[in-house]
């Protein structure tokens, strides 16, 4: 095992490591099926427990180095690794010895974590097919391989994939703030080029009066990594092969059967809710949208997608007074993460100290000790600016899962903010604040739940369409004046965002919700139909993004760089599904106070701390004292 010093690491150190830790797994695994006797959790479940940490521990920062190191042959190699070890769960999953050895287990007087932990892992192994016989298995083993390694091609052309657009000068720029266009790259011919990174790209479809420009970029950003559509359906195929081999209909079937939807369709009739009770709110906001354009002199029967943001940015300012301009000069990246630390500090009873004496992989990476009294409970890592190769989008990762008495979890947030040069001011967006704000709350619910003393418990191992819940749940707070106060401070003076301009925020927070609750059920049934077509092969991917999204512009192939088709797959319903749960545990909070330490200690306890270890219906009754409920959603979307 290599000492994680970055600095000194080298692919070789990477697959040696590798190598050595599959070697000492399939030696517990050995030990456990010599049991003679009677088989306890002790001489079974443990060993094996400990096995699973053991591997964890090396295949998470695997992952990690593969998704964000700066050197390409570390990335690489780390790819590489990351199928060996994937191919050996795979083995594991389908090895009828363990199985066998595991069912014999005496529960007797054990807990009912622990029972539950069985039946969990009993019902995994039937699900990958233990069951079937030699030759099928071998099938299903081949097809989780092949899937491994297909989704890793998927992410590694999407990190590597950069289109730019060239402008003249900055007057065809004219509405980009001026700390924007000065980060911007120049061509030797003395153009302005914008990349399609987010930093980049989002401020000048926001705030761009050019439509031309807005429409070329539009066209970079969704024509990254052609190569991936082919990725892409080699994928859908092989998922329905697998699924079917187990008895499936479709892979959107298999997967709902472990998640709180439950069956396919749940989830059709999840979309549907989503797509009628949004269907007549949408149009208004449309026509407003429209009208107000208009009254601008900007005529147009719809909001095609690379006016979107530009036309809400605008009628932002019309009906509110509002200028995001200004509202960015209260938002650079510094101050909003201290900002973060101490509010999430405040509200949780917890510190974040510095940790300089960590070794990481990026010299902009920034490593904190996450302090509850004098215990260290936690470590976490903030990989937050863009860079050549690294994860585009904003997620958060573990590098170590927390054990019980044994180690303290370790997470990493990736994001891609502006803010790292020092000539940059960082200045952000208010969504980039928002998803900075989104993705800590994951973090924190990784550190919390890092207790566990069964490995499948820790972090953030709950059902699929949950997972996303106590994020959503904690933007809350972004909607509160005195929380926006803390975080927003002028990036030259100090002072805290006006209280009047912090209550316009709050307000705006709200405007086009409808129609970004469509866009998500949209991209859900996107998702969804993918995963149910009865033949992946021949689909015609662009023929189904214009059936449901009428706005479709002509050549470009979003769904080559939209990695949730991988990761998430048919799951992608999951983000509104968990909204639906967060405002309803938002109703166990109070209004006038969100930062009552009282009852986040108790949301703490009951939601985030136990993990994996109870499904998400049973966390959220735990904390409302009762079933969950779709009422405070529907009412939210009627405001």
């Amino acid at each position: 095992m290599p000492k994680w010093d970055y600095k000194q690491l080298k692919p070789s150190d990477l697959r040696n490591a590798t190598g050595e830790r599959l070697a000492d797994a399939k030696n517990i695994i050995s030990t456990v099926l010599s049991v003679k006797g009677k088989r306890t959790v002790e001489n079974t479940l443990e060993p094996l427990n400990d096995m699973y940490v053991r591997l964890y521990n090396m295949s998470y920062r695997i992952s990690n180095i593969q998704h964000l190191h700066p050197a390409k042959s570390m990335r690489a190699m780390a790819e590489k690794c990351d199928q060996e070890i994937d191919s050996f769960y795979f083995q594991l999953s389908l090895n009828r010895d363990l199985f066998e050895a595991e069912k014999l287990v005496d529960f007797s007087g054990a807990d009912a974590g622990t029972k539950r932990l069985m039946e969990k892992s009993l019902l995994g192994y039937k699900r990958n097919g233990i069951d079937r016989d030699d030759k099928t298995r071998g099938t299903i083993l081949e097809l989780g391989v092949e899937l491994s390694k297909l989704g890793s091609e998927f992410d590694r052309n999407y990190a590597e994939a950069v289109n730019t657009v060239a402008v003249g000068d900055a007057s065809e720029l004219d509405g980009v703030p001026e700390s924007v266009i000065g980060r911007l790259g120049r061509g030797k011919d003395g153009s302005i080029i914008i990349t399609t990174n987010y930093p980049d790209c989002l401020p000048v479809m926001e705030f761009c009066k050019n439509e031309r420009v807005r429409k070329e970029l539009y066209r970079a950003s969704n024509t990254l990594a052609p190569e991936n559509e082919a990725v892409l359906r080699n994928i859908l195929v092989k998922r329905l092969q697998k699924a079917r081999i187990l008895g499936y209909e479709n892979w959107a079937e298999y997967e709902a059967e472990t998640k709180m939807s439950g069956s396919a369709g749940n989830i059709a009739d999840f979309i549907d809710f989503l797509d009628t009770s949004t269907r007549r709110s949408a149009k208004k906001e449309r026509k407003l949208i429209l009208r107000h354009m208009a009254q601008k002199g900007v005529k147009k029967d719809s909001i095609s997608s690379w006016n979107s943001m530009y036309f809400m940015e605008a009628v932002k300012r019309e009906i509110f007074d509002f200028d995001s301009n200004v509202v960015m000069e209260y938002f650079s990246y510094g101050q909003v993460k201290q900002g973060i630390l101490s509010v999430y500090g405040d509200l949780f009873g917890i510190e974040f100290i510095p940790n300089s004496d960590i070794s990481v992989w990026h010299r902009s990476v920034e490593c904190y000790d996450v302090l509850e009294g004098t215990e260290i409970i936690g470590r976490i890592y903030l990989d937050m600016h863009p860079r050549n190769g690294k994860y585009k989008h904003a997620a958060c990762g573990t590098l170590v899962p927390g054990i019980k008495d044994k180690q303290i979890p370790e997470v990493v947030l990736m994001c891609n903010f502006p803010g790292e040069r020092k000539s940059d001011l960082g200045l952000m967006q208010f969504g980039q604040v928002k998803t900075f704000f989104h993705e800590f709350g994951h973090l924190l619910h990784n550190v919390f739940a890092g207790k566990q003393k069964w490995v499948s418990y820790s972090g953030i191992s709950t059902q699929r369409d949950f997972v996303e819940t106590p994020s959503q749940l904690l933007e809350e707070w972004l909607g509160d004046p005195q929380v926006l106060r803390r975080i927003g401070k002028h990036y030259e003076t100090g002072e805290p965002i006006p209280e009047e301009l912090a209550e316009k925020l709050s307000r705006i927070k709200e405007f086009g919700k409808v129609l970004h609750v469509r866009r998500q059920a949209f991209l859900a049934t996107v998702a969804f139909r993918m995963h149910t077509h009865p033949d992946p092969a021949n689909l015609d991917f662009a023929k189904l993004w214009e059936e449901i999204y009428s706005e479709h512009l002509e050549g470009t192939h979003m769904w080559t760089s939209w990695t949730h088709l991988y990761g998430y797959s048919s799951n992608y319903y999951t983000y509104m599904w968990s909204l639906v749960i967060a405002k309803d545990l938002m109703t166990g909070f109070n209004p006038e106070n969100l930062m009552d330490k009282d009852i986040a200690h108790r949301y703490r306890k009951t939601v985030l701390e136990p993990g994996g270890s109870l499904d998400a219906a049973d966390l959220v009754s735990n904390f409302l004292w009762r079933p969950y409920s779709f009422k405070a959603f529907s009412k939210w979307l009627k405001k």
